[in-house]
C-alpha cells in the first residue's frame, strides 16, 4: 500500500521575523481557531544553572507573580480571561507558555512579558513551590520508574554531568530565593532565545509581541552536550523493599553524526526503536507481553540532544521476571543485528512512523510544539532532509548493518529498580 508521506520540513517552517536584538519571532498562523499560544523559549536550561533546581524554580516562579501583580491577583486575572500559563525546563532551554483567546491576546502579551522580564520571585511563593517540590522528590524515591531513570542516566554520563545528575531533597534545601534572583538578573543581562506564536495571529498581534519582548538576542544554536568524562558501567540496580514490580531500562548513547548524514542519523535509530517497541505489534510487545506475559507494555525510544542521540527500551515487568525480561530484550537486539528485517515488516513500520508523524503535526499548536522539540534537539539545520526520503532510504541490509554496529547487546547499559531479589544483577 502506498502512503502519502507528510512534508515535515514544509509543515514545520514558520514565518520568520526578528525582534530588536536579533532574536527570532516565529509565527504559525491559522484562521481556523480563535486561540493563540505563545512560547517564550530562553537559553536557560539545566546546562546553565549555577546549582540544581535553579532553572526550573526560576522559570516556574516567573509565572506565579510579577512585580506588578502578586500571586493571588495574577491567578485571578488569568482565570477571568480564560488564559492558561505553563512553565517547563529542559537541558538547553526553559519555556514559558501562555494559551489565550484572541480577543484577550494583546492585553495578555504584556502580562506575559512581565513574567519574563519582571518576575516577583518572592520568599512566600518560593516556599510554597519548595514544599510542593519536596513532596514530589520524596514520592519519586519510591517510584521504580524514577529510580531506574536516575540510575541509568548516571551510568551513562556520570554523577556530575548535567544529564547524569538528579535533583535531591538536599539540593532543594540548599536553594534560596536570593539565588533565583541573582540567576534571573544574570540571565536577563545577556538573554538569548526566541518567541514562537501559533494560532490566530495577525499583523497587529505580531507587532504587539515584537514590542513587548524586544530586545532579545538570538539563541546559541551551536551549543552542544558536554563530553562524557566517564566510562559507563554496564549494569546497576536500585532495590526498593516495598516495590511490587521492577522497572528496567536498557540502552546506550549513539554518537552524533555530521549534518550531511542526517537521514541516516535520524532514520536508522528511529526505525530500530519502532521495530523493537514503537507500536503495539512491535517485536518486544509480541515477545514480552503476548508470548511471555512478563509485562503489560514495553516500549523503545530515541531521544535527541545536541550532538548525541540516546536509545533505550523501558518496561515495568512482574516481580521475579526481570532477569528473563532482560535476556529477551538482548536477544531481540541481537536479532536486529544478525537478521535483515523482512521487507513486509519494514513497510509496516514505515507506515506506522508516517501515521505517528501526521498525528503529531495535526494542528498548528502541535506543529509549534514539534518545532520547539527540534530547537531543543538542535536539528533545525537538518529539516531540509525530508521525512519521506529519510525513511525510504532504509533497506533491510543497511538497517541490519547499522544495528550490528550500534545496537550490540554487549554495548547496552542495563538499569533495574524493584524488589531486592530482582535487583541481584
Amino acid at each position: 500500500m502506498n502512503i502519502e508521506y507528510p512534508n515535515v520540513a514544509e509543515l514545520l517552517t514558520p514565518q520568520r521575523h526578528s525582534l530588536d536584538g536579533g532574536a527570532p519571532l516565529l509565527l504559525f498562523p491559522t484562521e481556523s481557531t480563535d486561540l493563540v499560544k505563545i512560547d517564550f523559549v530562553r537559553d536557560a536550561g539545566y546546562l546553565h544553572q549555577p546549582q540544581m533546581l535553579c532553572a526550573a524554580a526560576c522559570t516556574k516562579l516567573s509565572t506565579v507573580a510579577t512585580t506588578a501583580m502578586d500571586a493571588r491577583i495574577l491567578s485571578r486575572y488569568l482565570d477571568e480571561r480564560g488564559a492558561v500559563v505553563d512553565a517547563s525546563t529542559a537541558l538547553f532551554t526553559s519555556t514559558i507558555t501562555l494559551y489565550m483567546h484572541r480577543r484577550n491576546a494583546e492585553e495578555l502579551v504584556g502580562v506575559m512579558a512581565d513574567m519574563v522580564k519582571s518576575p516577583a520571585l518572592q520568599e512566600e511563593d518560593f516556599e510554597v513551590w519548595r514544599g510542593a517540590k519536596q513532596q514530589e522528590l520524596l514520592t519519586r524515591r519510591q517510584l521504580t520508574s524514577a529510580q531506574t531513570r536516575r540510575v541509568w542516566y548516571e551510568m551513562l554520563f556520570g554523577p556530575f554531568h548535567p544529564l547524569g545528575r538528579t535533583a535531591s531533597v538536599q539540593d532543594l534545601e540548599e536553594l534560596t530565593v536570593q539565588a533565583l534572583r541573582e540567576y534571573h538578573t544574570h540571565l536577563m543581562g545577556g538573554c538569548r532565545g526566541q518567541v514562537v506564536v501559533a494560532g490566530n495571529v495577525d499583523e497587529r498581534l505580531r507587532d504587539t509581541v515584537s514590542r513587548c519582548f524586544s530586545p532579545l538576542l538570538p539563541p546559541a544554536s551551536e551549543e552542544t552536550v558536554p563530553s562524557i568524562l566517564t566510562t559507563p558501567t554496564r549494569r546497576r540496580s536500585h532495590p526498593l523493599a516495598e516495590a511490587q514490580q521492577t522497572t528496567l531500562r536498557i540502552g546506550r548513547v549513539i554518537p552524533g553524526q555530521s549534518r550531511e548524514c542526517y537521514p541516516d542519523a535520524w532514520a536508522m535509530p528511529t526505525m530500530v526503536a519502532s521495530i523493537m517497541g514503537g507500536y503495539f505489534g512491535s517485536r518486544l510487545m509480541s515477545n514480552l507481553r503476548e508470548d511471555k506475559g512478563y509485562t503489560y507494555g514495553i516500549s523503545a525510544h530515541v531521544q535527541s540532544y545536541r550532538g548525541k542521540r540516546i536509545f533505550f527500551v523501558q518496561a515495568d515487568v512482574a516481580a521475579g521476571t526481570a532477569a528473563d525480561a532482560v535476556k529477551e530484550v538482548m536477544a531481540e537486539l541481537a536479532r536486529m543485528g544478525n537478521e535483515p528485517v523482512p521487507q513486509e515488516e519494514l513497510e509496516r513500520v514505515r507506515n506506522v512512523l508516517a501515521g505517528d508523524t501526521m498525528r503529531a503535526l495535526d494542528g498548528v499548536f502541535e506543529r509549534a510544539d514539534r518545532y520547539g522539540d527540534i530547537v531543543e534537539a538542535g536539528e533545525i539545520d537538518c529539516m531540509k532532509a525530508t521525512f519521506a526520503d529519510a525513511l525510504q532510504s532504509i533497506t533491510p541490509d543497511r538497517l541490519c548493518r547499522f544495528a550490528s554496529q550500534w545496537f550490540c547487546p554487549d554495548d547496552m547499559a542495563v538499569a533495574l529498580a524493584g524488589p531486592p531479589d530482582d535487583c541481584e544483577i
